[in-house]
């Protein structure tokens, strides 16, 4: 670097060596400069310098970034060439309101829709059993209670006993068991008790009458449907027989 250069004469300059640079942004006095040193992609830093240090840079292989010397070129004719070295801040992209957004390529092909779980069926706490008497009849066992439900505690009430088995970790399993004449009516109660019935509705299918199911039960002779009851109630009041059957039915 020429002789007598002064700090104001480096203002703007640009020193260089490699990725490396000082910025000259000011003078403080006669023999120092205010720089901004920056490596790489590292933010600049300010700190001064002496001039005298300029010349040991230049030295050291450190250079000019436009290729003169302090003297060749004025000050106020660098600066504009500075400031284009320094990177620009990218600038903020904005979005208005309403825009619509951007179209996305949708893949081709028929798209599956994922597929839902399907619920899981709900297991019924009691289950309906059916078992053989010795006199070989059919009763019925309703499983899975506690002895704190109300149908084991009133069992009598609904036509059953309260009785239990141990598993073989000695834990009580306790059943309602009905006897052949409501092993019919304890499917409807094993229904009911699935579906929360108090004790009260237990009760009333254990009351209903049933019908008879064996053929000693039917009635005598022969069973006539409502439509013949019906004709031959019209030809009896038209002074017509009775049927020797009914006549039977009557005396007995």
């Amino acid at each position: 670097m020429a002789e007598n250069v002064k700090a104001a004469d480096l203002i703007g300059k640009t020193i260089v060596n490699g990725n490396m640079k000082y910025v000259v942004i000011e003078a403080i006095d006669d023999e120092k400069i205010k720089v901004e040193f920056t490596s790489g992609d590292r933010a600049p830093v300010a700190m001064p310098m002496r001039v005298e240090q300029v010349d040991k840079l230049l030295a050291g292989g450190w250079k000019f970034a436009d290729g003169t010397t302090a003297t060749e070129t004025k000050a106020s004719d660098d600066v504009e060439e500075v400031e284009d070295i320094k990177p620009e801040k990218p600038k903020a992209k904005t979005v208005k309101m309403g825009e619509p957004k951007a179209k996305t390529d949708k893949p081709k092909g028929k798209q599956e829709k994922p597929k839902a779980d399907k619920p899981k069926a709900e297991t019924a706490r009691f289950t309906y059993e059916t078992y053989t008497t010795s006199k070989g009849k059919t009763g019925a066992k309703i499983h899975g209670l506690n002895e704190s439900d109300a149908a084991y505690q009133m069992a009598a009430t609904i036509h059953a006993s309260g009785s239990y088995t141990k598993d073989k970790d000695g834990n009580k399993l306790c059943y309602l068991c009905f006897g052949p004449k409501y092993a019919e009516a304890a499917k409807l109660v094993c229904r009911a008790m699935n579906d929360g019935k108090g004790i009260k509705e237990l009760q009333a299918i254990t009351e209903k009458p049933t019908q008879p199911t064996s053929a000693s039960a039917q009635p005598a002779g022969k069973v006539y449907t409502e439509q013949e009851v019906a004709e031959m109630l019209k030809k009896i009041m038209a002074g017509g027989d009775i049927p020797e059957d009914i006549k039977k039915a009557m005396a007995a």
